[in-house]
């Protein structure tokens, strides 16, 4: 009944909504279904249950500006998609989980183009072993093989994966280690010669002023429409066959996995709005109220990997094999 449903918004931490007399019409326990979703807070639920306008203030990404991150400059839908696999040059980030907490283990994935970067891939694992997140970004790595910049969060168990993805326990011995050459501890792989790494890690540590420039940066992508987002709506997660590339439907990629990515897309987008900011000294803090925020952490971190690939690698990605070592090849 009402009283139920209240008593588990309490649980939630929100305050009481006012449930209009002619939603008992309809049924409840849909409308109230979100109820239980760490990724919803309370001003979703208003806008998408009670049609209420809510305010952006204190919000660093505004819903609209995510709903519309499907359309390019002019406006126009690009008819984005989501991908499983992609030969274009992509970069990653990647919000490491602990997994004895409640965190997700989160992958944002983005190609980038000539005229737009488009987000193609997002997920996020609850209860993995630093040796399964390793072998599922060694997964990922092979589904886009042209990557050329990985933003992972240092904490968090982010050191122990890169432990992992220069151990030969992990990576066969046909295949490069992943490394950060900035990293002190890659020196005596880095010695032993350029054919044996490939150099896309970047390990991250998200202060104040990092994160400060890494949100505003991808704040700035998404309102100048250099940023494409597959388009999402909560509930309905609807997609033309005719769009979708044809491997989706070969082999194992069947419509309820490509379904289940667009729903991992919606709930990143869900958490980045849900983030608000205060002052943090000269900078400003992130932090969410309600719910989690791996993914969204794991967005900004792929947009920290886009504005390094802009300022030194642009230019680079062309030249040979001995050049950042970004074109070697499996």
């Amino acid at each position: 009944g009402e009283k139920g449903l209240l008593r588990d918004i309490n649980k939630k931490g929100w305050n009481n909504p006012r449930i209009d007399k002619q939603y008992i019409k309809m049924d409840l326990k849909v409308i109230m279904s979100d109820i239980d979703n760490p990724n919803t807070d309370m001003d979703t639920w208003k806008s998408e249950y009670k049609n209420i306008i809510i305010s952006s203030s204190g919000r660093e990404f505004p819903m609209e500006l995510l709903h519309n991150a499907f359309k390019d400059r002019s406006g126009v839908d690009v008819r984005a998609v989501p991908r499983f696999r992609s030969d274009k040059l992509c970069v990653w980030g990647i919000d490491p989980a602990r997994s004895a907490n409640n965190a997700e283990f989160s992958i944002v994935i983005g190609e980038l183009g000539e005229n737009y970067n488009q987000l193609v891939y997002c997920s996020g694992d609850k209860g993995l072993e630093f040796g399964a997140m390793t072998e599922k970004i060694l997964m990922l790595d092979k589904c886009f093989p042209n990557t050329i910049l990985i933003g992972m969060d240092q904490g968090g168990g982010g050191t122990a994966i890169r432990d992992n993805l220069r151990d030969r326990r992990f990576i066969p011995v046909n295949r490069a280690y992943l490394i950060d050459p900035e990293d002190p501890v890659n020196l005596p792989i880095i010695e032993q010669g350029t054919d044996l790494y490939r150099s896309i890690l970047k390990m991250l540590i998200p202060t104040a002023e990092r994160n400060t420039y890494w949100n505003k940066f991808a704040k700035n992508q998404l309102e100048l429409h250099n940023t494409i987002i597959p388009f999402t709506t909560d509930g309905k997660y609807l997609f033309d066959e005719d769009t979708l590339p044809k491997e989706y439907f070969n082999g194992s990629e069947v419509k309820s996995e490509v379904v289940a990515l667009y729903r991992a897309i919606h709930v990143m987008k869900k958490q980045i709005a849900s983030v608000e900011i205060q002052k943090a000294g000269n900078f400003l803090s992130y932090f969410v109220k309600n719910g989690q925020k791996d993914r969204y952490s794991a967005f900004v971190y792929m947009h920290a990997m886009v504005q390094l690939y802009m300022q030194v690698y642009k230019d680079a990605v062309a030249q040979e094999e001995e050049a950042y070592g970004v074109a070697i090849r499996r």
